[in-house]
């Protein structure tokens, strides 16, 4: 060994590149494995809203082409608007093979998207406008709001759609809004989710979640409700118990126990002629005795999601056939989740869920109402 010349450095330093080489390596492999899963959950997201914009978009076509009855969309029928006067709201005329998208929430399968929809007649959801007082009291007890807030609630309503600058008793105009806020919009309420922008009502806990307003409330000119298009939300909301037999998250089969569930002596959904039956009588003064104007339309509410729930979009249509300009108007459109949405948009069977009926003669699959995905 010549001078100076140590050979028990080499291993070490040998070792300790070694180290760093491979902890680089490890460092590279964890960012592009990161990388690759933001990659995919960006790739299912994208596939996700496709196909919720695909099962929305084909509601929205029956809803502006096929003729809307009591029980909901009728895909085949015939427009006969004589003999729903003469028939007392029979619907139309059967024309062959006519099948039913029911308006009160009930999910179907749109087969081209993999996507689930649920259509939502208006007549359904509490009303939280201005132009109900006394249906807005049954409304905030019947979601676990204080009544006692009704009076304060509806007159900052009032102020918040009205023009004048005059504050009625426990409203609010514009100087009682917090600084940097829109304040007052001086119009009528365009969606639910906008009463949580007035003061008294974003200290409520039914602001603190949006798919819960969402399913459950809307803002109309008139306060009516039909007790046959209850949805399973409503329904839930009323008998204030998650795990009945009619519970909403129950594939969407409202008043169909569970296995291994008794049925009750509630009264199944196709039984339901009033509210009273449900203990809510104050809710019948709403209803019109014809039950001819209560008819579903021409608000609905689409919702478009995934099985598990947990991607959801919630659209208001207003059908406008009389319109030259647009067959209908779009009032709101959010995303929707938490775990109120989660629970009852879960769809535990998909098996059992059927598949969006299509018009006779426009059908791949053969399947319709009554059939199942298999």
């Amino acid at each position: 060994m010549k001078p100076g010349h140590d050979d028990g450095y080499v291993l070490p330093i040998a070792l300790a590149a070694i180290m760093a080489i491979s902890l680089i390596a490890a460092i590279a492999a964890a960012q592009v494995q990161k990388a690759n899963e933001a990659v995919f959950q960006l790739s299912h997201h994208t596939a996700t809203e496709a196909e919720l914009i695909s099962a929305e978009q084909t509601v929205l076509f029956y809803l502006m082409t096929e003729p809307i009855t009591r029980g909901g969309i009728e895909i085949g029928g015939e427009g006969d608007p004589l003999g729903l006067l003469n028939r007392g709201g029979a619907g139309p005329r059967r024309a062959g093979n006519v099948q039913l998208i029911r308006v009160d929430a009930r999910p179907y399968l749109v087969e081209d998207s993999g996507g689930f929809v649920r259509l939502i007649a208006d007549q359904t959801l509490l009303n939280l406008s201005a132009d109900a007082p006394g249906t807005l009291e049954t409304a905030l007890e019947i979601l676990g709001e204080d009544p006692a807030l009704t009076q304060r609630l509806f007159a900052q309503i009032g102020d918040y759609e009205d023009s004048d600058d005059l504050r009625r008793i426990g409203g609010a105009e514009a100087d009682d809004y917090p600084e940097g806020s829109a304040g007052p919009a001086n119009r009528p309420l365009r969606d639910s989710l906008e009463v949580c922008s007035i003061p008294a009502w974003r200290e409520l806990s039914l602001c603190g979640d949006r798919g819960r307003l969402l399913l459950l409330t809307s803002v109309r000119p008139n306060s009516r409700l039909n007790p046959r298009l209850m949805t399973p939300f409503l329904r839930e909301a009323l008998i204030g118990e998650r795990g009945s037999p009619f519970s909403a998250s129950m594939s969407g089969l409202p008043g169909r126990p569970r296995p291994g569930e008794e049925e009750t002596s509630m009264p199944r959904p196709d039984e339901i002629v009033n509210f009273a039956m449900y203990g809510r009588p104050e809710l019948d003064h709403a209803s019109d005795p014809f039950d001819v104007v209560t008819l579903p339309g021409p608000r609905f509410t689409v919702v478009a999601q995934s099985e598990d729930g947990s991607h959801a979009r919630a659209t208001v249509y207003e059908l406008t056939p009389s319109s030259v300009f647009a067959p209908f108007t779009v009032h709101s459109k959010y995303a929707i989740g938490g775990s109120y949405a989660g629970e009852v948009l879960f769809i535990d069977d998909a098996e059992q869920v059927d598949t969006l009926p299509r018009p006779a003669g426009n059908s791949s699959s053969g399947i319709g109402r009554g059939q199942t995905r298999r």
